[in-house]
């Protein structure tokens, strides 16, 4: 029995043929083959693909976001003061429609004496000392 045992391989010796007896145990697996194994599970940096490895383009794109999101003139800021500049458009060119509005009435007023008087009586019920002033409000 002895025999038997000397003519073994040892588990761990490399230079054993995989082949030499079918009865023979199988070797250990090498450094090699289980460092595979292990970045297979690992995280593989080549699968990433080139452009996102590149340290320019990490830098560019970080950027990006910072001034989209994170700087204090970021794309929501942009959106809200376009919304309160076309509010404020929209306001001057109603004043201005109203100034217009104001000047044609004034000059309109102070050209004669008749069309002040017609304004004073119809905007503020006014009235010359021997007249009576009816209002008459119509119902909706």
């Amino acid at each position: 029995m002895s025999d038997e045992n000397n003519n073994l391989p040892d588990i761990g010796d490399e230079n054993v043929e995989q082949n030499s007896t079918p009865d023979a145990p199988k070797p250990a697996q090498t450094p090699k083959t289980a460092r595979n194994k292990k970045n297979s599970r690992d995280f593989n940096i080549e699968k990433i693909p080139r452009l996102f490895r590149n340290s320019y383009f990490i830098i560019a794109f970080t950027f990006a976001i910072w001034v989209v999101f994170f700087d204090k003139s970021n794309i929501v800021a942009q959106f809200k003061l376009q919304n309160t500049l076309r509010d404020l458009k929209e306001k001057k060119a109603y004043y201005e429609r109203e100034i217009g509005k104001v000047k044609r009435d004034k000059k309109e007023l102070f050209s004669n004496d008749e069309s002040l008087q017609k304004f004073a009586r119809e905007r503020y019920y006014m009235k010359k000392s021997n007249e009576d002033v009816f209002v008459i409000i119509e119902e909706k």
